[in-house]
């Protein structure tokens, strides 16, 4: 049984290895965004403001701010590794998350790794990951993400004019951002594209 789910499993991860999604980036690179909300974690709700710049969709830098508008906190995403320091740099935690692509989701650029299958949904496609899936509109912006693995992680993104809504569920972890686009990006004018 076991040489049977091998020989099965085989010929589909090499199929999904030819199949991925390529959009074009030229414009949505840098892409530069302000954002407030709220986090939710330990049971405790705050909120927070900021602003984040993505040079390409594996790599970018945001900063949450304080009181007087000092950087409290900053993010630093490579390619799927996340590194959070506090406002001297020290490092406070580093985790990492299942592609490397994934801060390009902020700009409306999908994961570009291989995906297992891509199948049309009403309004948009489903398409499926070894680490779970992705919901895309109709000119391939994403519209949420669910990550199975690592305690799981679901994103919604919901458009708002000139920015989109950002909704985190990772655990007992809620955000809950508005983000607002300054420069780049395809969430304004991927409808242009069809």
């Amino acid at each position: 049984m076991r040489r049977y789910a091998v020989g099965i499993l085989l010929p589909v991860l090499l199929a999904a290895g030819c199949a991925g999604i390529r959009i074009p980036t030229e414009g949505v690179f840098p892409c530069r965004m302000r954002f407030e909300g709220l986090l939710e974690t330990k049971g405790q709700r705050m909120p927070v403001s900021g602003a984040a710049s993505l040079s390409s969709a594996s790599s970018g830098l945001a900063q949450i701010y304080g009181p007087l508008g000092l950087a409290a906190f900053t993010v630093h995403v490579q390619d799927g590794r996340v590194q959070i320091m506090d406002m001297w740099g020290r490092t406070l935690k580093t985790y990492s998350v299942p592609f490397k692509e994934c801060i390009g989701l902020l700009a409306g650029i999908p994961p570009r790794g291989p995906y297992l299958y891509r199948r049309r949904v009403e309004g948009g496609f489903q398409v499926a990951y070894l680490w779970g899936e992705v919901l895309l509109d109709e000119a391939t912006v994403p519209l949420e993400m669910h990550v199975n693995s690592g305690g799981g992680l679901h994103l919604t993104f919901l458009r708002l004019g000139e920015g989109i809504r950002l909704l985190m569920d990772r655990g007992s972890d809620k955000l809950d951002l508005q983000i607002q686009f300054l420069e780049g990006g395809r969430w304004r004018h991927a409808q242009d594209n069809l």
